[in-house]
Parts: structure tokens; C-alpha cells; sequence
């Protein structure tokens, strides 16, 4: 007994009989290659979609000698030790770039972080690299081995115009988070920030630093040490309301800083939001079900894990480059503020 077509796939020889060509003319007519006519190209593309064919991405990468694998990597700074699920905001967006590098046929491996050693022992056809830090060991590997490269957040090093790469305008963002600090009463903004290693970290103390110029308020500065956690904030938090001259206001760069800030505001005797106001710099789910719930920026992680994954892509299958693409940040008033 025969095959029933309809309980399979559709294949290339389905499309082939339907349109009245042969195999060889559908898959140049799907892939843009060789010379076909564009009549008989837009008939074996509509063939095609009402078969529901896709081609096969595996014997596709075959024959362009591809591996058909793309890693995401994390940079690591010894002064901020931090992985692929040490923040809410990472793992959003790791999520979405698999997703969306699967859906093209391209699985996504994650490789260790900050390690370029492990891209020669894995055959890769490209690479994201999250977190690139001033001379990042992993960007200069990418440019030896010319291997085609996203990053997620820029290259430190190099100017704004350069490099595939998806990012948040971190600079405005926090601008706009300090001006709803100061329209909610605040007087005395603080900043508790991490080791400015990464471009998000220069861009949101550079954020701060014009805000506060423009308004004559001084500086008030704490960097937070080590792995990014609720007590490295705890500790910053406690330096900044137990000095001279304590502020009203702190801005955190990232979640578990804020995390840690209403702690020692408790433990301070403090009540948040009437003696100070309290702000994050990403969003996740504890500081939304924290008591108080936290005011902070939404970064839109996916989008970025998304569209880092189709910029690669593209590369790739297209050989695009230069595409940079800023994602909208979103402020998010809640109690804490």
C-alpha cells in the first residue's frame, strides 16, 4: 500500500509535480539561485505555501557548508562575575533567541561564559555574544576567525556606528526614570551602578551624570561589587543612608540592587516610599511581588534576544552587516516610588 501524501510533510518532488517543473527548478526558484523565470518562480512559491512545503535547513546548510549551529555567549569581567541565569533579565532574553534562531533551522547552543576556547572546540557558524567588555577576549576571537558576530549591548571599545549589535538607549532611559524620581518629590537622586565594564554601565552613570549636572545636584555614587546580588546592593544601600548628607532617592541599575536597597532601608528603619524612593534600572518578577512593588525599567529582554538571533541570521544566509538596533525601554511606576 502506498504513502498517503497528506499523513507526511511535503516534499520538494510534491511541489515539483504540482508546479510542472522539475526538483532541480523548485529549489532554485525557493532559493533565488540559478536562472528561473519569474513567472515559474512565483508559481512554484505558491505551490509551495499551499502544500505548506518548507525547505529542509539541514540539507540546506549541507550544501552552503554550514554547520548550521550559532552559540550565545556570555563576556565575563573578573570585577562582575555573572551568568546566563543569574538575572531574570538574561534568561528572557536567551529564551527568545533560541526560540528564534530554532524557528529559522538554526539550534542555539550556550557556551560557556566567556571562554573562547570553547568555540574552537564546537563547529559554529556564528556567534551572540551578550555583555561585550572593553577588549573582550570573545569579540577578538570572532574578528580572527572571521566568524560572523551580533552582540547584545555594544562593544565597549569601539564607536556607535561599528558592528552588528542590538541595544537599549540605557542613557535616556535612566534619564527618564530620574526625572519621574524627581516629579514624585525627590531632591537628592543617588545611583547604585556596577563596574563600568559594559556599555550599559558606562551609558547609565554617563545618564546620570548629565541629569545631575543640569540640575546642580552633586554626585552621589556608590558601585556595587562583585557577583550582582541583593547583598552586594544591600551593602551599597547602607553606605549611601548611613553617610553625610542621605538621599531620597536611589536608582538601582539592575534588580537585585533594588532588591537589596529595600532591605537595608528596613532594616534602616525607613519606610519606602515616604522617607525614600526606590527605582530599578531592569524589571523581573521579585520585584514585582516585592513589598513594596519596585518601580523599574522594562528592557523588552526578548525583542532583544529576538532580534539578535534574525541579525545573525541574516549574515549568514543574506551576508548583512552593520544593522544596529536600538530597542524602546519602558518606565513602570509602581509603590516603591
Amino acid at each position: 500500500m502506498g504513502t498517503d501524501a497528506r499523513s507526511r510533510p511535503a516534499r520538494i518532488s510534491d511541489v515539483a509535480a504540482a508546479a510542472g517543473v522539475s526538483p532541480t527548478t523548485v529549489s532554485h526558484a525557493l532559493s533565488g539561485k540559478g536562472r528561473v523565470d519569474p513567472a515559474t518562480v512565483t508559481r512554484v512559491r505558491d505551490v509551495a505555501t499551499r502544500l505548506g512545503y518548507t525547505p529542509n535547513q539541514t540539507a540546506r546548510n549541507l550544501r552552503r557548508g554550514r554547520n548550521g549551529l550559532i552559540a550565545l555567549m556570555k563576556s565575563v569581567d573578573p570585577d562582575m562575575p555573572t551568568g546566563l541565569t543569574d538575572l531574570d533579565h538574561f534568561v528572557r532574553l536567551v529564551i527568545a533567541a533560541s526560540e528564534t534562531a530554532l524557528a529559522r533551522g538554526y539550534p542555539l547552543i550556550l557556551a560557556p561564559p566567556g571562554d573562547p576556547a570553547a568555540l574552537d572546540r564546537t563547529p559554529l557558524d556564528g556567534i551572540i555574544i551578550l555583555d561585550p567588555v572593553t577588549n573582550d577576549p570573545l569579540l577578538r576571537y570572532a574578528r580572527v576567525h572571521e566568524v560572523p558576530t551580533v552582540t547584545i549591548g555594544r562593544d565597549p571599545g569601539a564607536d556607535r556606528g561599528t558592528g552588528n549589535w542590538v541595544d537599549n538607549d540605557l542613557g535616556q532611559a535612566t534619564e527618564s526614570m530620574l526625572d519621574h524620581l524627581e516629579a514624585r518629590g525627590a531632591e537628592h537622586v543617588a545611583l547604585i551602578t556596577s563596574p563600568p565594564v559594559h556599555s550599559w554601565g558606562i551609558d547609565i552613570v554617563d545618564g546620570y551624570r548629565a541629569w545631575a549636572s543640569r540640575r546642580s545636584m552633586p554626585e552621589r555614587i556608590v558601585v556595587a561589587g562583585g557577583t550582582p546580588t541583593e547583598s552586594a546592593g544591600y551593602a551599597a544601600a547602607t553606605e549611601l543612608l548611613t553617610g553625610g548628607d542621605r538621599p531620597d532617592a536611589i536608582h538601582c541599575v539592575i534588580d537585585r540592587y533594588a532588591l537589596g536597597t529595600l532591605l537595608a532601608a528596613q532594616m534602616l528603619g525607613l519606610r519606602v516610599p515616604a522617607d525614600l524612593l526606590v527605582s530599578a534600572g531592569t524589571d523581573s518578577e521579585p520585584i514585582r511581588t516585592a513589598t513594596p512593588t519596585v518601580t523599574a525599567l522594562e528592557l523588552h529582554p526578548e525583542i532583544a534576544g529576538r532580534c539578535a538571533a534574525e541579525i545573525l541570521i541574516s549574515q549568514l544566509e543574506e551576508g548583512t552587516t552593520r544593522q544596529q538596533l536600538v530597542v524602546p525601554a519602558d518606565l513602570i511606576p509602581r509603590l516603591s516610588t
